[in-house]
């Protein structure tokens, strides 16, 4: 069996870590957060999808702590078992550090099949493996050498698979073969961390609760801190909004045009905008009940 560690390499690890992270964090946010009744309803995107995060070489460690549990694991495919059946292998240097990943369909991206080498974000349910139970899931049925060789090891029954790719766009498959609505934005601090702001073109806003920094023109400076603000332009004038305020704001993320100083009638000290990638296209700027803005924040 080919070390899927020595292909990942610490860049892809980390890279891996850094995305479990992020999607942890967010994970428990939205779980503890209200309800949105704006939201999609059905699956979840990856994004978003209740996540443990443990890794692999602990699942195989102790199984059956996470029989039942909905996890996100990374890795690279080591083996094909065949379209709807493939092995997980890990980054870390544990051994037995792999996990067979089961599916209801066949996995298909986009453009092209799951392949051997290809590094995934894999969402799903931990089940001890039983030849019927898999079936019953699958609804198939599971060849004898894979029996032998999965016997009395957990698997994965994946509900999402997400690849990264270092070159190309990512893809996402789902059991029913549909995409899923992708998530509005809701920080300011998702726009102004992420690795290629210009990936974000497109995507839709629904920023739940920022605070107004500064006014400029016809657009608003809104972000958590001074280091960590996006350039707003409401669709209509924002009356009454001043710095301190708290808003709320829907819209959509475009690229910033060339003349934006001119455009939106913009001082020429204002020489940080020529910096900015994107801004946010507002379609509304709501004003929330908050407190003023500290001196010095």
């Amino acid at each position: 069996m080919t070390s899927a560690r020595h292909i990942l390499g610490r860049s892809t690890a980390a890279a891996l870590g850094v995305a479990l992270t992020c999607g942890c964090q967010q994970d428990e946010r939205q779980r503890t957060a209200p309800a949105d009744p704006s939201a999609p309803q059905g699956p979840l995107p990856p994004a978003s999808y209740p996540s443990h995060a443990p890794g692999i070489d602990r699942i195989q460690a102790d199984p059956s702590r996470f029989y039942g549990k909905e996890v996100r694991l990374a890795g690279e495919v080591d083996e094909l078992f065949g379209p709807r059946v493939f092995e997980l292998e890990g980054s870390g240097w544990a051994f037995g550090d792999d996990i067979a990943v089961l599916t209801d369909t066949p996995v298909r991206f986009a453009d092209e099949p799951l392949a051997r080498g290809d590094v995934l974000i894999v969402d799903g349910v931990v089940h001890p493996f039983g030849a019927a139970e898999v079936e019953r899931s699958l609804g198939r049925d599971v060849g004898g050498e894979l029996v032998e060789r999965l016997k009395e090891r957990p698997v994965l029954i994946a509900a999402s698979i997400r690849r990264l790719r270092e070159f190309g766009p990512e893809s996402t498959w789902y059991p029913d073969g549909r995409p899923r609505p992708v998530p509005p934005i809701r920080t300011v601090f998702t726009i102004v961390v992420a690795d290629d702001r210009a990936r974000l073109i497109g995507r839709d806003v629904a920023l739940e609760r920022e605070q107004v920094r500064s006014s400029q023109g016809r657009g608003l400076w809104i972000g958590p801190g001074p280091e960590n603000q996006v350039f707003v332009l409401p669709a209509s004038p924002a009356e009454g909004i001043q710095p301190g305020d708290f808003v709320q704001v829907s819209g959509t993320v475009r690229a910033m045009p060339r003349d934006a100083r001119r455009r939106w009638g913009l001082p020429q000290r204002e020489g940080r905008l020529l910096e900015e990638v994107v801004y946010v296209e507002a379609a509304e700027v709501r004003e929330l009940p908050g407190e003023p803005l500290r001196p010095g924040t």
